[in-house]
C-alpha cells in the first residue's frame, strides 16, 4: 500500500461499524483511495509510481463493482503513466498492461 495511506490517517476513514454491508466498505474504500489520490497528486505529480499504484487499485475496485468503463479509464491511466515514466518494457508497465488485458480484455484487442 502506498505510504500516504497510513501516514495521513486516511485508512481510518475506511473503517465502518461491525456488520456493515460489503457495499458500504467498498464505498468507504473508494472514497479513501480517491482522497489519497488527490493528496498524492498534489505532493508527487501525476505520474509518480505511487500514484499509478493507487490509480490501479481504484481500477480494481471499479472492476469488482462491475463498472468496467471506470476500471478501463484507471487501468489506462496507470499503463500510460508507467509507459511514459518507466518505459514500455518495465516490470510495472507490464503489470499494468496485464492487469488491463486480463481484467477487461484490453482496448481494441491487443495492447502494445
Amino acid at each position: 500500500m502506498p505510504r500516504f495511506l497510513m501516514s495521513n490517517g486516511i485508512a481510518s476513514s475506511v473503517c465502518c461499524e461491525a456488520g456493515s454491508s460489503v457495499l458500504v466498505w467498498i464505498r468507504a474504500a473508494e472514497a479513501a483511495l480517491g482522497a489519497l489520490l488527490e493528496q498524492q497528486e498534489q505532493l508527487l505529480g501525476p505520474d509518480d509510481h505511487e500514484i499509478l499504484e493507487t490509480v490501479d487499485l481504484l481500477g480494481m475496485m471499479f472492476l469488482h463493482e462491475g463498472d468496467d468503463a471506470r476500471a478501463r479509464t484507471h487501468f489506462q491511466r496507470a499503463l500510460e503513466g508507467s509507459t511514459r515514466m518507466l518505459g514500455a518494457e518495465h516490470e510495472f508497465t507490464n503489470a499494468y498492461r496485464e492487469s488491463l488485458q486480463d481484467s477487461i480484455g484490453g482496448i481494441d484487442g491487443k495492447l502494445k
